[in-house]
């Protein structure tokens, strides 16, 4: 059962009283209600001029910053998640998150500013300033199928302490923004040349379907396959024919699935699995393709067979990428000898976006290169471009309804230029 939780912050003088109704699916509803406020019996230890700007704060707050996690498996379920304040007659209302019912930790809590200040924060057990509240993060507290459940956050104003005072290392945070819409799933549409053999015309056929849901605006839960429409012969049924499968597993790691394992079906837990992804350091990605010695995927001894380097603009989008699929003559995977090999992206590829808090998979064009040119250097301006693609966004979100792909510059013999030949492209169908 899963539910929508919608933060209510009444802020009288220094009280935060934030209500969360829930709303559950087929009609049932549950409620969860935080009500933040700085402590009243440890307020007269604070001097009077903390106290004043403290009021001055209040008339600031824009916004609160949460992280949550499942109390029994430890896994994010909301990381740094921003939820907008709205002011209607002295009320605060945010958007609508969604949680399942079960056991819940609070772990992070602050109350930031337009100018994404932390003005008030929830101190964390073990801090500086802990001892001044009665119940220190992280709380626990439970989603029930149609109950209310209260959890209390107690803050305190953040001028004069640090954030380490709070048991934070930094303030710094990425931001989630709750107003970015994502889709409940997306449907993707490989189109190839139906009769006529030509792309893009009127009679062309699906030559392969994706099916992808998503977690939050930057998560996706799992990918499927499928390569074929199946025994009868239509898309979107029962017996289509799944090419393989990908699973996002968390926000650091996901697998893929090739087969169905020893039960014969798919997405299961026997499915087999032909390698992994770490994308837990946003700065490296590293891909296992063998489980080791103990034959266990998931362990310290699983075999690395590639990794890529990224970096990022200033709004924290993936602008490049570099693929390593050889650890040089040391043998020494991460070392300065690692060779630069082909990847599905080619040797590296570069991304272009428009706007700030892009979904990874929301760049307007990347741009693959796949040899260092006639100067045998990477990164310079002759190297040879793979092929490059390009995105339309045509429900006003940041998910992508079109993605064209040129693998050739045409008779020009010129990248970027009006006569590079479209080789295929790529429709998605988003549900909100």
């Amino acid at each position: 059962m899963r539910k929508l939780i919608c933060l209510l912050c009444v802020l009288p003088i220094l009280v935060f009283n934030c209500a969360m109704p829930t709303q559950g699916a087929g009609g049932s509803s549950g409620r969860i209600t935080l009500v933040s406020e700085i402590k009243g019996e440890d307020m007269e230890n604070l001097e009077k001029s903390l106290m004043e700007r403290s009021l001055a704060a209040v008339e600031d707050a824009a916004a609160v910053v949460v992280s949550i996690e499942n109390a029994d498996s430890g896994e994010l379920v909301y990381d740094t998640y921003e939820l907008v304040l709205y002011n209607i007659n002295g009320q605060f209302i945010t958007e609508s998150l969604t949680l399942n019912t079960g056991d819940y930790n609070l772990t992070q809590y602050l109350v930031i500013d337009d100018d994404q200040n932390v003005i008030f924060a929830a101190p964390l057990e073990g801090s500086n300033l802990a001892e001044l509240v009665s119940d220190p993060l992280p709380i626990q507290f439970t989603v029930f199928n149609n109950v209310t459940t209260s959890v209390n956050v107690e803050v305190l104003p953040t001028e004069g302490s640090t954030a380490q005072d709070f048991g934070y290392a930094v303030y710094t945070f990425d931001v989630i923004y709750a107003d970015l819409v994502y889709p409940q799933e997306t449907i993707i549409t490989t189109h190839k040349p139906g009769p006529d053999g030509i792309l893009d015309t009127a009679d062309d056929e699906i030559g392969g379907i994706t099916v992808q849901t998503y977690r939050d605006f930057y998560s996706d839960n799992w990918k499927h396959f499928y390569d074929g429409p199946g025994a009868d012969g239509v898309w979107l049924t029962d017996d289509d024919e799944i090419a393989d499968w990908w699973w996002c597993r968390t926000d650091t790691y996901g697998s893929m699935q090739v087969g169905p394992g020893p039960d014969g079906l798919w997405f299961t837990t026997d499915d087999t699995i032909s390698g992994w992804n770490d994308w837990s350091d946003p700065a490296i990605e590293r891909s296992y393709g063998d489980p080791g010695a103990d034959g266990e995927w998931f362990t310290a001894d699983d075999v690395m067979r590639d990794y890529c380097l990224k970096e990022y603009d200033a709004n924290g989008n993936e602008i490049k990428r570099v693929s390593y699929g050889d650890p040089g003559p040391d043998n020494i995977w991460e070392t300065a000898d690692d060779v630069i090999t082909i990847n599905w992206y080619g040797a590296y590829m570069t991304r272009e976006y428009e706007g700030q808090y892009n979904h990874w998979d929301s760049w307007t064009r990347m741009v693959s290169y796949d040899s260092p040119g006639p100067d045998g250097i990477w990164f310079t301006a002759d190297d040879e471009v793979r092929n490059w693609q390009v995105q339309e966004f045509g429900d006003g979100t940041k998910f992508f309804t079109r993605r064209e792909t040129y693998n050739s510059p045409g008779m020009d013999d010129e990248w970027f230029t009006e006569d590079d030949e479209m080789s295929s492209y790529r429709t998605a169908e988003n549900s909100y």
